[in-house]
């Protein structure tokens, strides 16, 4: 005969297999849960560290974008057309200490550009003529643009004179009315004038400014034959 049990000693024995069961469980929940957190953790880090990456490359893609960028404006720069407008005494080379501040930057030496407008403007020694300067890859090209009065002026053939020494000078030469045509030619395309003929008048008042004679006469008694008819006016070929 098995030995008799006491019912309540059963309920205990089931009662702690229970409890032991419950504990293993939690521990290894707790454990997987530490290893998702420890892989979490790793992931985090991993992503932490290619996007660091990225970061960087993209700085540097972003470094090599600006240099490009300023080495086009550089070219973009030189290759660039600048102009200048001066006003200088023909044959001199004038004051480059105003043009000095606006050819640095440029890279154009201003003595070279003063022996270079000195040359070009020559044939207009003792007078004042207008200079366009076109600067283009560190190259200074001087042009000469000459006025009406210059013109006329030069179409006196007046032997050139030192302007430091004498001054207020008296042009009353005598110009052929063929020459102002062919200066009224010349400054055509600055002319306001709706024909030639405008043209010519507006010439001779600029031989009237200077003080000049015209045919012998004075260019308000030209202007006079011409507006009458007296004195046809032919555009020069």
């Amino acid at each position: 005969m098995p030995p008799k049990v006491d019912p309540s000693e059963k309920v205990e024995v089931w009662i702690s297999n229970n409890n032991n069961n419950n504990n293993n469980n939690n521990n290894n929940n707790n454990n997987n849960n530490n290893n998702n957190n420890n892989n979490n953790n790793n992931n985090n880090n991993n992503n932490n560290n290619n996007n660091n990456n990225n970061n960087n490359n993209n700085n540097r893609m972003m470094e090599t974008n600006k240099k490009r960028k300023k080495k086009k404006k550089k070219k973009k720069e030189k290759e660039k057309i600048k102009k200048f407008f001066l006003r200088v005494c023909g044959g001199e080379a004038g004051a480059m200490s105003t043009l000095a501040p606006k050819l640095g930057p440029l890279g154009v030496s201003p003595k070279k550009v003063g022996d270079d407008i000195a040359k070009a403007t020559q044939p207009w020694k003792g007078m004042k003529v207008s200079v366009k300067l076109t600067i283009q890859n560190r190259i200074a090209v001087p042009e000469v643009l000459p006025s009406a009065s210059a013109l006329v002026i030069k179409a006196l053939k007046e032997p050139p004179r030192d302007r430091k020494k004498e001054k207020n000078i008296k042009h009353n030469g005598n110009i052929p009315l063929e020459e102002i045509c062919k200066i009224a030619k010349t400054m055509r395309f600055k002319s306001l004038a709706v024909d030639f003929k405008g043209s010519v008048l507006e010439i001779l008042g600029t031989a009237h400014s200077v003080g000049c004679k015209v045919n012998g006469k004075s260019p308000r008694d030209i202007q006079a034959g011409i507006q009458s008819g007296e004195i046809e006016v032919v555009e020069p070929k």
